[in-house]
Formats: C-alpha cells, sequence, structure tokens
C-alpha cells in the first residue's frame, strides 16, 4: 500500500501522535526549527524495525505546527521517534512510552506510541464530590500494595480491586502521587521513587500496569471508582523549563481523556492560576496547589484549593509542645475560613505513626549523612524512640494519634489521610524516603489490634463528618440560628463564650449548631484532665455521646454547665434542637 503523507489542515487540539480510522495524525511544535524527521518503527517479535522516515518542514506547517496526515501504514504495533539534524529528541507531549516498562531498570531505547483514540470508551460518570463532603486519600501506585503478594501489586488494577477498602473507609477522594511516566533513574544510579520531576506529562507511568494495554487498566480503575463515587486527582510536578502553556493542556488532555477529576500542581515552574482558574473548560476540574492567590479566581464555579502542611504544623506544635498556639489552631474551625486541604502527615515527612514515635530523623539508609529531610518534625517519642513494647507506650501514641484525627476531621478544610497512616504504618524514622523502594517506602498494612482500633475509629469519624454536615449548612454572613440565635460555631474554654489566648492552654471546646441539632466538641491536650464550659441551651434535650478517641467505655463526666475532658482525648457530644 502506498504511503500518503498530506498537510492537516485542522491540526490535534494536543500536539503529538494519534490514530484515527487507520490513519496517523501527528503534530508538534515548531520552536524556530527548520526541519524535524518523524521515524515510524513496526514492532515484529518484540523487535522495532525501521518503516519509514517522513521529513517535517515548512510545506506541512500550519500556524506553529508541523502537522501531517498519515495513511497507507499499518497501524498495529508501530512507534516512533522524533529526529533533529539525526539526533533523537524528547517529545514532550507523547502519549505512550515505550522502553521504561521494568521499574528500577536503567533503559536502552526508548521510542513513542500513538494513541488509538477509537479504541477507548470514555464514561460521563464522574462524582462530583462537593468540598463538604470530600475525604480524601492520599498514596503512591507502587508503594501502596508492594507489600501484598497478589500478581497486581504495584499496579493501576491493585487500586481497582481495593475499592471496597476505600469504601468501608469512607474515602471518596484518591490523590495519586506522580503516574505519570517519568524515568526512576538517576544520573548518580540512584532511584527517585516518588516521581516529582520532569516527565512525559501526556503519558501514563507504564511500570504501574500490569496489563500489555495500561491505557485500558486504567481507564478501568477510574471507570470503576467513578461507579462507587470515589474521584481521583492526579499529582503534577512541574520544573522550571516547563511552558505554562503546557501546564494547560495536560490538564485539558487527562480531563478529557482519561476522565479524572483534579489535578494538584507542584514544583517550581510558573503556573498560570489565572488563566486556569478561569478557564472555561475547567470550571468544573479541581485544581490545587501548595499556595494559590484566591483573588486571580474569578469563575465563581472554579475549584480552586490550597494543600499545604499548615494545619500539620499546628495540630502537632498543639499537641506535642508547650507553645502557645491555640490562636492559630482555632482558626480552622472558624465559620467564615475558606475551605482548603489539611492533613496530618504526608509523603515529605514523618508518617504519622512516626511523629508520634520518634523525637528526630532516622534518614541513614538515604546514604546523604543526615544532610536530607526536615529537621523540624514537631514530633514526640513519648518515652521510647522507635519501636517498642512498652504498652503504656503504645497505648499513648494510639490515643494521641487518635485526638490528632478528630481534630482533623472537625475542622473545616478537606480532610485528607496519608496511606497507610490509618493502620499506624512507619518508616522507621524515615522522614524523607524519596529513594525507598523498598520496606521503608511501602506501605505495610498493619493489622495488629491497635491497627484495627485505629481503623475503626476513623470510620467512625468519617461517617460523624458526612452526616453532621456541621459546615455545610453555614450561611455566608448570618451567624445566628433560629430562635435560640446562638451562632453557628463558638468557642469555649473554662467559661462559656470565652477562650483566653494569652496563655498555653491545650483545651477548648466547640460547638457547632446546625439545622436540627447542637454539636459539641471537647478538646484536651494538657496532661491532666480539664472542663470545658458547655453554653446555656434552653430545650428539654439531652447531650449524648457520639465519639470519645479515648474510647467510649471511659465513663462520660458530664454536667449541664461542663464536660470534663482526660488528657489527650476529644469528645464529641449531640443534642436535638
Amino acid at each position: 500500500m502506498e504511503i500518503s503523507i498530506k498537510r492537516n489542515e485542522l491540526p490535534n487540539k494536543f500536539p503529538g501522535g494519534i490514530i484515527d480510522k487507520r490513519k496517523i495524525y501527528y503534530s508538534c511544535y515548531k520552536k524556530g526549527r527548520k526541519s524535524l524527521v518523524l521515524r515510524i518503527f513496526h514492532r515484529i517479535k518484540k523487535e522495532y524495525k525501521k518503516y519509514c522516515d517522513i521529513k517535517l518542514n515548512d510545506e506541512y506547517l500550519v500556524d506553529d505546527f508541523f502537522s501531517v496526515v498519515i495513511s497507507g501504514i499499518s497501524t498495529v504495533d508501530i512507534a516512533y521517534v522524533l529526529l533533529e539534524n539525526n539526533k533523537e529528541i524528547v517529545d514532550e507531549y507523547a502519549y505512550q512510552v515505550f522502553g521504561l516498562r521494568n521499574y528500577g531498570e536503567k533503559h536502552k531505547d526508548i521510542k513513542y506510541g500513538f494513541l488509538d483514540i477509537n479504541k477507548y470508551e470514555i464514561h460521563n460518570n464522574r462524582p462530583f464530590i462537593t468540598e463538604h463532603e470530600a475525604i480524601m486519600y492520599n498514596l503512591h501506585v507502587r508503594g501502596f500494595s508492594k507489600n501484598n503478594k497478589k500478581d497486581s501489586y504495584g499496579t493501576f488494577k491493585n487500586i481497582t480491586e481495593r475499592k471496597d477498602y476505600f469504601l468501608e473507609l469512607g474515602i471518596n477522594q484518591i490523590l495519586l502521587m506522580p503516574a505519570y511516566e517519568f524515568d526512576e533513574i538517576e544520573k548518580d544510579g540512584s532511584i527517585n521513587y516518588w516521581g516529582y520531576k520532569e516527565g512525559y506529562y501526556f503519558a501514563l507511568k507504564s511500570s504501574y500496569s500490569g496489563h500489555k494495554d495500561l491505557t485500558n487498566e486504567f481507564h478501568e480503575m477510574v471507570d470503576t471508582l467513578h461507579k462507587n463515587g470515589i474521584e481521583i486527582i492526579m499529582e503534577f510536578y512541574f520544573t522550571k523549563t516547563i511552558n505554562p502553556l503546557l501546564i494547560i493542556q495536560v490538564l485539558l488532555f487527562w480531563k478529557k481523556f482519561y476522565n479524572i477529576d483534579g489535578a494538584f500542581l507542584m514544583g517550581p515552574a510558573f503556573i498560570p492560576w489565572e488563566v486556569i482558574a478561569n478557564h472555561p473548560q475547567l470550571h468544573d476540574f479541581k485544581i490545587y496547589g501548595n499556595y494559590i492567590d484566591k483573588s486571580v479566581v474569578l469563575d465563581e464555579k472554579a475549584s480552586v484549593k490550597c494543600i499545604n502542611d499548615e494545619f500539620l504544623y499546628v495540630s502537632r506544635r498543639f499537641a506535642n509542645t508547650k507553645e502557645n498556639v491555640l490562636g492559630n489552631l482555632i482558626p480552622f474551625y472558624e465559620y467564615n475560613k475558606d475551605i482548603n486541604v489539611s492533613y496530618l502527615a504526608l509523603h515529605d515527612g514523618f508518617t504519622l505513626y512516626d511523629s508520634v514515635s520518634y523525637t528526630r530523623k532516622h534518614n541513614e539508609a538515604n546514604k546523604e549523612n543526615g544532610r536530607d529531610g526536615s529537621d523540624y518534625n514537631v514530633s514526640c517519642n513519648y518515652g521510647v524512640e522507635g519501636v517498642t513494647k512498652n504498652k503504656v507506650v503504645l497505648d499513648r501514641r494510639l490515643r494521641k494519634i487518635k485526638a490528632l484525627y478528630t481534630l482533623l476531621f472537625l475542622a473545616k478544610d478537606i480532610p485528607v489521610i496519608f496511606s497507610g497512616d490509618e493502620c499506624l504504618n512507619s518508616q522507621a524514622g524515615n522522614n524523607n524516603p524519596y529513594c525507598q523502594d523498598n520496606n521503608i517506602g511501602w506501605i505495610s498494612f498493619n493489622n495488629s489490634k491497635r491497627a484495627l482500633e485505629l481503623q475503626n475509629y476513623i470510620k467512625k469519624l468519617i461517617l460523624f463528618r458526612k452526616s453532621s454536615k456541621i459546615y455545610e449548612i453555614i450561611p455566608n454572613k448570618s451567624r445566628n440560628k433560629g430562635k435560640d440565635k446562638l451562632p453557628d460555631i463558638s468557642f469555649h474554654q473554662d467559661y462559656g463564650w470565652y477562650v483566653d489566648y494569652e496563655r498555653a492552654l491545650k483545651y477548648f471546646g466547640i460547638l457547632f449548631v446546625t439545622e436540627d441539632k447542637y454539636y459539641y466538641a471537647g478538646v484536651n491536650f494538657e496532661n491532666i484532665s480539664r472542663k470545658t464550659a458547655i453554653p446555656n441551651i434552653d430545650n428539654d434535650k439531652k447531650w449524648k455521646l457520639v465519639l470519645n478517641s479515648a474510647g467510649d467505655d471511659n465513663e462520660l463526666q458530664l454536667s449541664e454547665k461542663y464536660l470534663t475532658v482526660d488528657t489527650d482525648s476529644v469528645i464529641i457530644l449531640e443534642r436535638e434542637r
């Protein structure tokens, strides 16, 4: 069959190579170059054989694109490379990358694949979880299940298989650490396990797939999770050299072709937040960043939120130090706070369990002589550094974690669980396991009695957050509710309606008023029990216990005016209106 090459008068929305009805469409930016060569290969018996060279020059120029339509070539098992002056160059818009399939192995020969756009069916079934409903779970595709013994460990398929686990826990958003294609082998031979580096932003990471057709495997994961009410958010790390236009194209591509629900944009690149936040095709796409100037968001429908470590450090300082931080903590519970995303631990620091097990980092395995990883962890080992069998120490660590989780889920922000924290996963005190593709970096799903106790408690917390809707019905202006004229949220301490911000006190109470109920949370991280004042409510209803982070079997000490809260615990009460 004779090969036909024509100029594509309607270039692809996204540069790169696609297959549509047995024709190849390829576009790339000219970038001031006179010409390029598109070299096409056929795969024969596991080897790629050169099939033809197609010269891309001004004959095929459309605007600033070299853009061609190629017919007369079999589109089965084909690949390509791009050459400039007889040297292969990176195609940053490649949709498939061949040669990085085996994780941790040095690649020899990189080739790119064309994406057959008619091969995959996109289902219009995104759940559109609201900010008040969202419960986020952050995971590393490989590390999440690498310790499992199934054939599907470390893959997108395994995430699909674990849907029931997410549903039982109460998760409805999954935030994936970088799952676009990147070369994890650094120049010095070390492993970049996390993937926060430049990569092929339009291509899936092939080593995260156990199937020949990784695109289909990813589609099945997204589709299955969507059917079960779970959203998928992707992390992208953009380096300084990345063109802002590419960032926008990445978002549009993943939304359109992979049907994901949002993206967390990271890295030192210039990110065009104003354009992204107000882009008409992205108003229903969740956008996250570490720090975003919300004043640039003009589209009221846009979902643009910050994810940063502010709550992590404030809550740890409140729980683990004698510092006066009550004035920093309480704003996370105020009715007029902007909703962002908060967490107790994430990849770049101690796991939550390690934050109550180690007073200093233990990064010896990274072989950087202690230079890597933050020295500011605001952690405490509660008597023993690291692993111990001391029951008193272990019980206190669990007690502290349950109380911290209660603080997180009572806050207005979208809460994040870092994978493994719900089952007391430890990284052996390593607070920067960026290079640890081993048991340090992989999740160990602990089935100990304490781990199961924590999981069950988190399930109850999530159920409470979803059912109580303590923030969802808060008006933007009015702070009064019904006949009692009580504010939506109020703070209390030794006396009602008063909190002492001058002293380093570690206890307070919060009254939430919803349409049909009152909720009261008593918080105490002092070394002794404390009483928190309960405002007077003029009805004949009684307070009932909802949750006690110290354990429901602890005797409730409650009067009409005060709730006694034991050390390192949070108690939640409810009362009918």
